[in-house]
């Protein structure tokens, strides 16, 4: 959740975090803030090798999408703001 989210990424702790990304292939994150979001995104494509894909439906989305290396906006029930922030 978006608590757990906030402590793991504060300076003292992030590069534990790091670490524990390191050996996952995907990370999913949901109910967190768009800030949190586009954070994660933004710290995974500045301390991990690869590309940072982000993938969003809704206007809540479109920080992160806008983060990562590729975005990709889906349109449905939440409208078209994060499909006309992707790439």
């Amino acid at each position: 959740n978006g608590d757990a989210l906030e402590m793991s990424l504060h300076p003292q702790l992030v590069d534990k975090f790091i670490v524990l990304f390191e050996y996952c292939s995907t990370i999913v994150c949901n109910r967190c803030n768009p800030s949190q979001k586009a954070m994660l995104v933004a710290m995974a494509k500045n301390r991990l090798d690869g590309v940072a894909l982000a993938i969003g439906d809704g206007a809540n989305d479109v920080s992160m999408i806008q983060a990562s290396n590729v975005g990709i906006g889906i349109m449905g029930k939440e409208g078209t703001q994060a499909s006309l922030a992707a790439d």
